[in-house]
């Protein structure tokens, strides 16, 4: 036999009563509803059957105290209104469990992991059931019975038709003004066009449409500087020098020697 391991620690947890006490103090009453689809008539479902079903949830819910105690769970069998092949030929198990605020969700959960579905709900209460019987359907806690909203009622029925007839009459208006405008846009482009037609029928030119440009914001235009030229002014700096010893030249200080033969 192999030796516990001691970095791990098994501990067993209650099936009973006591579990509920890890999660507090209890509050107030608030019990918990399981209603079940079965096969059968009610006379088969006598009180020893239905004191077995009582003590099977018990159990599931771990609030009986030894396993014949079936006290805080009640169960009413009725006929239900089925139709097709199953008609009169069911019955609703409603189960009421005593729970508080304290227990109620987690007990819920319990108790929708092992019979949310009709075939988890016959792994443990077939048995129980009557001879040949078996859970069809389940709903769970917190869910509503689809049996018993299959219907509606003369005031909803009534508010679907009056909205359906509002929307109606919305989209109509809706429809009838989009119309409007664009059967307005097409006549006026239909006018434009015929009396554009009318003008080249009679020889005349089309009437030009005036277009209006945008207006345009006038843009402030600098100046340009104004530039003076003024003009040179020749000033000779002293008289004319003449060379007499090569070809006759003028020289004025302050520029090139200009040759008289050059010149002529």
């Amino acid at each position: 036999m192999a030796k516990p391991n001691p970095q791990y620690i098994c501990i067993l947890l209650e099936v009973g009563p006591e579990r509920w006490k890890a999660y507090g103090p209890p509050g107030d009453r608030e019990d918990i509803s399981y209603k079940m689809s079965a096969t059968g008539s009610v006379t088969d479902y006598t009180d020893s059957i239905k004191l077995a079903l009582r003590q099977k949830m018990a159990a599931l819910s771990f609030i009986n105290k030894t396993a014949t105690d079936a006290a805080d769970v009640t169960l009413k069998v009725s006929a239900k209104k089925s139709s097709g092949r199953r008609a009169g030929q069911e019955v609703m198990l409603a189960f009421v469990i005593k729970a508080n605020q304290t227990t109620a969700k987690a007990m819920t959960r319990l108790v929708d992991s092992q019979v949310w579905t009709g075939v988890q709900a016959n792994q443990h209460f077939k048995s129980k059931l009557p001879s040949g019987a078996e859970i069809t359907t389940v709903t769970p806690a917190g869910a509503t019975d689809s049996s018993s909203n299959s219907k509606l009622n003369a005031a909803e029925i009534v508010a679907i038709v009056l909205g359906v007839f509002a929307n109606l009459v919305i989209g109509g208006y809706i429809a009838w003004q989009c119309l409007q405008g664009k059967a307005k846009s097409e006549a006026q482009q239909m006018h434009f066009a015929v009396s554009q037609n009318e003008d080249i029928m009679k020889g005349q030119a089309p009437t030009p449409q005036v277009v209006q440009p945008p207006p345009q914001t006038p843009q402030m235009v600098q100046p340009l500087p104004q530039m003076q030229f003024q003009p040179h002014q020749f000033q000779p700096q002293g008289p004319p020098q003449m060379n007499y010893g090569g070809p006759p030249t003028l020289v004025f200080p302050g520029m090139a020697p200009v040759s008289q033969a050059g010149a002529a």
